[in-house]
C-alpha cells in the first residue's frame, strides 16, 4: 500500500513542471537502490551512508532500512518529519518522493510499482514505467527547446 499523504501536504507540494522534472534524478536514484536491494539485500544500502552532501531525510531513510524497521514504523517517522517541516513546493515534493521511495523498498514493492508511485507524485497518472519515461523525456525535450 502506498503512503497516504494528507491533501494539505500534497497541495503544499505543488510546483512547476520544470521543478518536477528536476526531481527525476531522485527517481533514478531509487531505481538504483531497488535494483541493488533486490540483488544484494537491503544491507547493501549501508554504503550510501558515507556519501557526502546527502540530505538528512535521505540518510534517515537509509539508516532505518538498514536497521530493519518495519514499513509502518518508517511511514510514521517520515510522516512526522514531513508534517513538522515548513517546506513547500519542490522542497516538500522532494521529501515526499524520498519517503515514498524508501517505503516502497522496505515494503518490497516491485520496481514497476515503485516507479509508478513515485512518478504519480510528480503529477502524472501513468500506466507503467515505459510510459512514464517517454512522457517525462518528451516534456524535458520540450522545456529544453524553450
Amino acid at each position: 500500500m502506498p503512503l497516504s499523504f494528507p491533501d494539505t501536504i500534497l497541495a503544499s507540494a505543488k510546483c512547476s513542471i520544470k521543478d518536477r522534472l528536476a526531481l527525476i534524478p531522485v527517481i533514478q536514484t531509487f531505481q538504483t537502490y531497488i535494483h541493488q536491494t533486490r540483488r544484494e539485500g537491503t544491507l547493501c544500502l549501508e554504503r550510501y551512508l558515507t556519501v557526502e552532501n546527502q540530505p538528512n531525510i535521505h540518510l534517515i531513510g537509509i539508516k532505518y532500512i538498514v536497521n530493519g524497521y518495519a514499513p509502518d514504523d518508517l511511514a510514521t517517522i517520515f510522516m512526522n518529519i514531513i508534517q513538522t517541516s515548513n517546506y513547500t513546493g519542490q522542497e516538500l515534493l522532494y521529501r515526499l518522493l524520498i519517503a515514498e521511495g524508501f517505503h516502497c523498498i522496505i515494503s518490497r514493492k516491485s520496481k514497476g510499482e515503485t516507479l509508478f508511485l513515485m512518478h504519480s507524485l510528480l503529477g502524472e497518472e501513468l500506466c507503467d514505467y515505459a510510459q512514464a519515461e517517454l512522457l517525462f523525456l518528451s516534456k524535458k525535450n520540450e522545456l529544453n527547446r524553450i
